[in-house]
């Protein structure tokens, strides 16, 4: 896959480095949570958001109201 990165694209790749790889998971699922409560409040949606980290078998979740369940 491909992903533009300023004026060029580039092949979007596992990171082989267990540490960087830890630490771009903790980076971008702080991201995707930020921007998921901020989808949430501006338009007035429940999101209900998990993620599956299959390297150390532990499961994220994000609910943008407590009452909110599947």
């Amino acid at each position: 896959m491909k992903i533009k990165t300023g004026a060029r694209f580039e092949d979007l790749k596992p990171v082989d480095d267990e540490l960087k790889r830890r630490c771009a998971m903790t980076k971008r699922k702080r991201g995707l949570f930020k921007k998921a409560i901020e989808l949430s409040t501006l338009c007035e949606v429940d999101i209900f958001l998990c993620l599956f980290d299959r390297n150390r078998q532990k499961v994220f979740e994000l609910r943008s109201d407590e009452d909110f369940d599947i």
